[in-house]
């Protein structure tokens, strides 16, 4: 899903399609940035991905130091609707909708 400075979050989906994000963090210069709402229920320390670096290609990659964070429920959007903007909906929300569920279809197959 991304990375940046203190963690990278890879988003995992179970066989009832139930989306999970996967936290693995960088402590040296976590901030504690936590996704908006939902709830965490899985923190542990994995010794394996310790010394990791999720991109050794980066100019200055940061390395992982074990800690991994599970969170239940990814909020934003999803599949169902995409909102060009967030505080109101339109008709141009149903036809960036139609696109982008047809241009992304085979990669969600």
């Amino acid at each position: 899903m991304g990375a940046g400075e203190e963690k990278a979050v890879y988003g995992l989906c179970d066989p009832d399609n139930h989306i999970f994000a996967l936290e693995i963090i960088n402590e040296r210069t976590y901030l504690n940035g936590r996704l908006i709402g939902g709830d965490y229920f899985f923190e542990r320390h994995i010794e394996g991905l310790a010394q990791v670096k999720p991109n050794p290609d980066e100019i200055q990659p940061f390395t992982f130091t074990g800690l991994v964070k599970v969170r239940e429920y990814i909020y934003g959007y999803t599949w169902d609707g995409f909102q060009f903007d967030a505080r109101r909906k339109s008709w141009l929300d149903r036809v960036l909708t139609a696109f982008l569920q047809g241009y992304f279809a085979g990669q969600f197959q």
